[in-house]
């Protein structure tokens, strides 16, 4: 299934990877403009959860900065939504420790 518009008609066919990642850029910037920051509502449980799936993912040897900042940033908020609770930060922090891997 190739790209289409809004409107149905195709964008391009067949689409090189190239420009599939250039228009995918362009249409991030575009939606940044008019629609600012994503805001994210999660229950508390799927918060840790997706936490947890990101550090996994964060050891990926390839990962390039900008997604281990990302990853970083994503652990701050946790850290502060879940800073009356040292359980859950104690679990946070042993998960970005390889060794308690289980």
């Amino acid at each position: 299934m190739g790209l289409v518009d809004p409107s149905g008609r195709p964008i391009a066919s067949p689409i090189t990877d190239e420009l599939l990642v250039r228009m995918m850029v362009d249409e991030i910037r575009a939606v940044e403009e008019t629609q600012g920051h994503a805001q994210l509502m999660l229950q508390p449980m799927d918060f840790f959860r997706l936490v947890g799936l990101l550090q996994l993912a964060g050891r990926h040897p390839g990962l390039e900065d900008a997604h281990l900042e990302t990853i970083a940033g994503i652990e701050g908020a946790a850290r502060e939504y879940f800073q009356d609770c040292p359980a859950v930060l104690e679990v946070l922090a042993r998960g970005e420790d390889p060794r308690c891997d289980r």
